[in-house]
């Protein structure tokens, strides 16, 4: 029997033009494929290496795409590996259409147009901007402050990724997903981002009737905010410099209020910070609360999370997670 010895991804097309598929609007993806078989012997026929183990055949489904095309040719001339005879590496081009007749796109769920829901999902890139805070020099980490220490606010426009992740979900379309994924960041990596980096910025839902099937269309968004400025934290007593990725928040650890050592241990009483004519001055503190009197023009910063954090592996979402099945399957 002919080996297949490996394949490689050529392209992937992700159209965003809507394609009219049974009566229905659908976002069409299309892939072409190449794999390589190894013959036993010269004499082998094309019908032969066809029939090669895990080669997929015409009409097969691969990640909710059908195989539209299957063209094979003799390759290179090589001594086989195994038995010492003069053979042919073949190449198998594959192509494959996520816009194929709906009657064959699988039985389930929920008849004809249910097959859609195998589909493999449109993703779509942007980028947006939001305003945010800077808190010090991203060259010196000094402060943006007054020279009496008085801070200055500052904004900046921060470009973040946008993802949009599109496809189709059995009816109904529950709800609850609603309250359980927007306004929540990745408990986990998700799409190559570390946890807490990753924020869904909402579900989007579209009932469609295909073929007497309803099935909904939905769109998941997710912000994804990596790669900020430098801020510096308390880590079990130790400092950290870090980048301030994700969507947590980092105000700078200062105020008008600080404590003092006394006999050797923190003060439970709070004092208030004054200038020499008796005002409240904002001073800068260390982690324990008390003044930062080493680089005071370098202060530190607090970290507090404000979005809770959910497992979105549950939405089934990567290219990897999506069904593959054969006819029948």
């Amino acid at each position: 029997m002919p080996t297949l010895l490996g394949t490689k991804e050529n392209t992937r097309l992700f159209s965003d033009m809507l394609e009219k598929t049974g009566g229905s609007t659908t976002e069409a993806s299309k892939s072409e494929l190449t794999y390589y078989v190894l013959a036993d012997t010269i004499d082998d026929t094309k019908a032969t290496i066809l029939a090669t183990d895990e080669l997929p055949t015409l009409g097969s489904i691969i990640a909710g795409e059908k195989v539209i095309s299957v063209a094979a040719k003799e390759t290179n001339t090589v001594i086989h590996p195994n038995t010492g005879v003069t053979t042919f590496i073949w190449e198998i081009a594959v192509k494959t259409d996520s816009a194929f007749d709906l009657d064959s796109g699988g039985g389930s769920p929920g008849g004809p147009g249910g097959g859609v829901t195998l589909f493999r999902p449109v993703t779509r890139w942007s980028t947006e901007t939001i305003d945010e805070r800077v808190w010090r020099d991203v060259n010196t980490n000094v402060k943006i402050a007054t020279e009496p220490g008085d801070p200055i606010l500052v904004t900046r426009k921060r470009y973040i990724p946008v993802l949009e992740v599109k496809r189709y979900k059995e009816y109904p379309f529950d709800p609850n997903k609603q309250l359980q994924f927007p306004e929540h960041v990745n408990e986990k990596e998700f799409w190559g981002a570390p946890p807490g980096s990753a924020l869904c910025g909402g579900i989007q839902v579209e009932e469609q009737t295909i073929q007497g099937t309803i099935v909904v269309w939905v769109t998941y968004i997710f912000k994804f905010k990596l790669l900020g400025g430098y801020v510096i934290v308390s880590d079990g007593g130790n400092l950290l410099v870090k980048t301030e990725d994700g969507w947590n928040f980092y105000p700078l650890h200062e105020g008008i209020h600080f404590r003092e050592i006394q006999d050797g241990a923190i003060s439970n009483e709070i004092f208030l910070a004054t200038d020499e004519s008796g005002n409240p001055k904002v001073v800068p503190l260390n982690p324990d609360g008390t003044i930062k009197t080493d680089q005071p023009e370098i202060p530190l910063n607090l970290e507090f999370a404000i979005y809770q954090p959910v497992d979105f592996d549950s939405l089934n979402l990567n290219f990897q997670d999506v069904i593959t099945m054969q006819p029948g399957g």
